[in-house]
């Protein structure tokens, strides 16, 4: 999970218009016109779902499902619940872009959280990236606060055998590419670093910018691997 830095200034003008100029206004009454909501919300998380940092976007979906197979890549998460909070669901700072939800007959993110509130995962607090680390199998792993922590990553399904390998394979491609770039015998605290801030920052692509898939968990390796010194000394 990485940290959003929510800002006003990224909210639509058509949903602005929408709350402020209808009565008795509803998320469900919105019409997101020409997908200015979901395009704000993929520029804002660099085009990665706010919990499992699976790609999204407004491809249509290929997974195949009956339901989903003609939906984008991308749905709006109300991170406060649209029963639980009513008048907050048009607040844009409490909205997320999330994947559809499916990875090869799993469930997970929304569609397994439903309308249950999270503990202590946020995205939209810095905190969130504190909380949690990662395992060699992909796992995530609380870091702190394991009972709040434990209980969210259940709600969100996010230990699911499809997600583990993702972040396995993650890993892999960022190992793949230090090694494609500099020689094992060549590698030093300087150039783990420079991978590190090349996976932190979102990178052009088309006309947008976007986060690498799953970058927070090669982040976590390249920072093993330097504080685990497992590189020669200068």
């Amino acid at each position: 999970m990485k940290y959003i830095e929510k800002k006003v200034s990224n909210e639509p003008q058509t949903l602005k218009n929408y709350r402020e100029s209808t009565a008795n206004a509803t998320f469900k009454g919105f019409g997101d016109t020409g997908q200015s909501l979901k395009k704000a919300l993929l520029e804002e998380q660099g085009h990665l779902c706010a919990y499992c940092m699976k790609r999204i976007s407004l491809k249509r979906s290929s997974l195949g499902r009956d339901e989903q197979a003609t939906k984008p890549m991308i749905e709006v998460e109300h991170y406060l619940s649209q029963d639980e909070f009513p008048k907050k669901d048009l607040d844009y700072t409490k909205m997320l872009g999330v994947c559809n939800g499916f990875s090869q007959g799993d469930i997970h993110c929304d569609k397994s959280k439903l309308e249950t509130r999270l503990i202590v995962l946020n995205p939209h607090d810095k905190e969130v990236e504190i909380l949690i680390t990662y395992a060699s199998d992909g796992s995530i792993v609380p870091t702190k606060q394991t009972d709040e922590v434990e209980h969210d990553l259940k709600l969100l399904n996010l230990n699911n055998e499809n997600l583990k390998k993702a972040r396995r394979d993650a890993v892999d491609i960022a190992r793949e590419l230090l090694i494609k770039q500099y020689p094992v015998k060549d590698w030093t605290k300087e150039i783990i670093q420079k991978e590190i801030e090349a996976w932190s920052v979102k990178h052009k692509k088309g006309e947008h910018l976007r986060f690498r898939p799953f970058c927070q968990v090669a982040i976590w390796f390249l920072k093993d691997i330097k504080k685990r010194n497992r590189y020669p000394a200068k």
